[in-house]
């Protein structure tokens, strides 16, 4: 969000650090005028202060040709605030993280490239329906990544990437103000 000086203010939220469950399907948040979702956990905390955010910056691994499970488990519990149009003219920023080249055990080769294109329709489509913009920032490619234990902090190239992730933010912050 914009502060009163001018300046760019970041609120970080770590999906792992909060109690998210899984969206049920139910469609009670698109039935409800308020457009509040009926499970009550770390994602009320998000969806309560959604709109005072300027826009959205997803960082995000690509696993198995698609997001992570956690951050589409988020966009489904997200409906509610698409639906209801309460992120109207905001952008939606992507960051996507992987492993690239993949090597699977034959010996085959695959490339990021096709899921990358995947997953932007995915976010296109997403914000068309939410009156919103997509701007898909980057894939930054990782040659080692230390999966750990769920939840943990993932580790890309001793902290490599997390610069490069931190010059794209400065980045987004210049543009976005000038």
């Amino acid at each position: 969000m914009i502060t009163s000086s001018g300046e760019f203010a970041w609120d970080v939220f770590s999906l792992a650090e909060k109690n998210v469950q899984n969206c049920a399907g139910c469609g009670r948040c698109n039935k409800n005028l308020d457009g509040v979702c009926h499970i009550h956990d770390g994602m009320v905390e998000l969806l309560d202060s959604i709109e005072k955010y300027d826009g959205f910056l997803f960082i995000a691994p690509v696993y198995m040709g698609f997001i992570s499970s956690g951050l589409k488990n988020f966009l489904e519990r997200f409906e509610s605030v698409i639906s209801q149009f309460k992120i109207k003219g905001k952008v939606l920023n992507l960051v996507l993280v992987g492993k690239w080249p993949i090597e699977n055990s034959l010996g085959r080769i695959y490339s990021n490239k096709e899921p990358i294109e995947i997953i932007k329709k995915f976010f296109d489509y997403y914000a068309e329906i939410g009156k919103c913009r997509f701007n898909y920032v980057n894939f930054f490619q990782t040659t080692n990544m230390n999966m750990g234990e769920p939840g943990d902090t993932f580790v890309y190239d001793g902290g490599k990437l997390t610069e490069k992730i931190k010059n794209v933010v400065d980045s987004l912050n210049i543009a976005l103000l000038g």
